[in-house]
């Protein structure tokens, strides 16, 4: 698609996970919630309905292998009000990948609500180009939840976190796994049907476990 295409092609290496792979799961059971929560509420036509949505960004306390706090992972997500969830309506979760590729790019140029009126090259360097509702985003059917791997878009390690801690697949996998977790119980979503969307490293990362 001509998303790919304008995506920055990162050499990525797979190494083992440091440690046994059930510290991390411990870990996922132990996320946080952040305190920063942003939300806004819309109301838009898709799929030929009138939709209402709120959209939220929220923080996520992850671990590493030790049980401490390691990162704090930012999430977009926008998620139907104007009628109960049933639990057959699902949960998406989108991410790229990292380090250097955070979700901005799926949600504004593909999947999201609202996206870039064009979305090449010169409109992504050109701050005046409009957002526009997206024709193509399935809001109306499913909730959206757009990740921010450790160290990319908006998520950060706190000082004295060695900067290794999530540089390999694995690891960065299992940071998203505790974000999509705690995203779920929160949301009280656990029963929901789960699809995880990737680009790029993104598409490694979805052989993670949920």
């Amino acid at each position: 698609m001509a998303l790919a295409a304008a995506m920055p092609v990162v050499a990525q290496t797979k190494p083992t996970l440091p440690g046994d792979r059930s510290t991390w799961l411990v870990a996922a059971l132990q996320a946080e919630a952040g305190p920063r929560r942003f939300v806004t509420h819309h109301r838009d036509t898709f799929g030929s309905q009138r939709v209402s949505y709120g959209a939220t960004v929220g923080e996520t306390i992850v671990k590493n292998r030790d049980g401490k706090p390691a990162a704090s992972l930012i999430s977009i997500d926008y998620v139907r009000t104007d009628q109960p969830a049933p639990p057959t309506r699902p949960v998406v979760f989108i991410y790229n990948g990292g380090p250097g590729g955070g979700s901005n790019y799926l949600q504004l140029g593909a999947f999201g609500p609202i996206k870039m009126a064009r979305f090449d090259a010169i409109a992504q360097a050109d701050p005046a180009t409009p957002l526009v509702a997206n024709p193509d985003t399935i809001v109306d059917v499913a909730d959206l939840v757009f990740i921010d791997p450790p160290e990319t878009g908006f998520s950060r390690l706190p000082p004295g976190i060695d900067p290794q801690t999530f540089r390999n697949s694995d690891a960065d996998s299992a940071a998203c796994v505790q974000l999509i977790r705690r995203w779920l119980n929160d949301h009280g979503r656990s029963a929901s049907p789960v699809i995880l969307m990737g680009e790029s490293f993104g598409e490694q990362s979805r052989q993670g476990e949920v």
